[in-house]
Parts: C-alpha cells; structure tokens; sequence
C-alpha cells in the first residue's frame, strides 16, 4: 500500500510542473477511484469515469 501512499503525492508535482510549463493539466485521482480489487488500478467503472473526465478536459482545452 506503500505505492498508494506515494502515487497520491505525485498530482501536486505533476500539477506545478504543469502550471510552470503552461500546460494543462487533469488529476486523475479528482476524476476515478480506484477498484477494490488492489485499491491502486483502474476497474471497468474508473476507467469510464477517466475517460469521462478526460473528454471534458479535451473539449475545454478545444474550447468546445
């Protein structure tokens, strides 16, 4: 669970890298949750929950 513990202090890293290169920028880990089989990756439904998020933040990038 180690990895769980440090892969959510990497968003705040990612996320001022982000704003220093003017980029943008998408907290995945603000947009899905975990499954419960490991609690660290992706089930069926927080891959559909990314994607949903993902969608928004390209058409906000398009402007659309």
């Amino acid at each position: 669970m180690r990895a769980v513990e440090l892969s959510g202090k990497l968003a705040p890293v990612y996320e001022k890298i982000a704003l220093e290169e003017e980029c943008d920028f998408l907290n995945a880990a603000l947009a899905a949750k975990a499954g419960t089989s490991d609690g660290l990756h992706l089930d069926e439904a927080g891959h559909e929950q990314l994607a949903i998020a993902m969608t928004a933040k390209v058409k906000s990038i398009l402007n659309e």
